[in-house]
């Protein structure tokens, strides 16, 4: 699929860059959005799945990342109150 999205991206990068005047038809951006909600809708549990997964999955990184910039933040504050004193 990352394969495919690859070669479409490219293509039409190649086609702004070698041919100016190319310009993407209207109709492709909903054909696009309504591909995606059509897929969406038959897909609907394992997209819940897959939202729920990946956020137990990365949760762990975003705790230690946000623990690290409150200790930091915390640090800061003490040393800009002892540089009043």
């Amino acid at each position: 699929m990352w394969v495919t999205i690859t070669l479409v991206v490219v293509g039409v990068w190649v086609l702004k860059r070698y041919f100016i005047s190319f310009v993407i038809p209207r109709w492709v951006w909903p054909a696009i959005g309504f591909s995606v909600l059509f897929i969406a809708l038959l897909n609907g549990k394992e997209m819940l799945s897959l939202a729920v997964n990946e956020g137990k999955a990365w949760f762990p990184l975003f705790k230690s990342i946000i623990q690290q910039i409150m200790k930091s933040l915390r640090e800061f504050i003490a040393f800009i109150g002892r540089l009043g004193d």
